[in-house]
This record gives C-alpha cells, structure tokens and sequence, in this order.
C-alpha cells in the first residue's frame, strides 16, 4: 500500500503537466483550446488517442485544427 506522502506526491504531480503535453487546438478555425494530452489519450484505441499519443509527431508551439 503506497505511503500518505506518495499518494500527495501524485497528486501534485498531477495538478502540473509539461508544456509539451499541453496541445492547443483550433476547433473549426473558430475557437482554440488548451488541453492536456493525457485527457485527449484517455480512451484508448479512440481516434484522438490515436492522433496525440505520440504516434504522429506535431510542431511544439502550434495550433492543431481541428474540424
């Protein structure tokens, strides 16, 4: 059974991403979102797991439409 104090490391971990695992999208050309990469990952095997898991490379710092 992990410690109390590994459990909050977690935690706080959790609360911080990396800049590159933050995507920002366009949505249609209309609105731009930020999202963490881990959220657009969670359902595996879905389409957008597919696009951000690592799989296909994208530009850091750019936008990614979306549409």
């Amino acid at each position: 059974m992990k410690s109390k104090w590994e459990e909050e490391k977690r935690k706080v971990a959790d609360l911080y991403a990396a800049p590159e695992d933050i995507l920002e999208l366009n949505i249609s050309g209309k609105d731009k979102i930020q999202v963490r990469r881990k959220v657009l990952c969670s359902e595996q095997g879905s389409d957008l797991e597919i696009l951000f898991s690592g799989r296909h490379q994208h530009t850091p710092g750019e936008s990614i439409f979306i549409d």
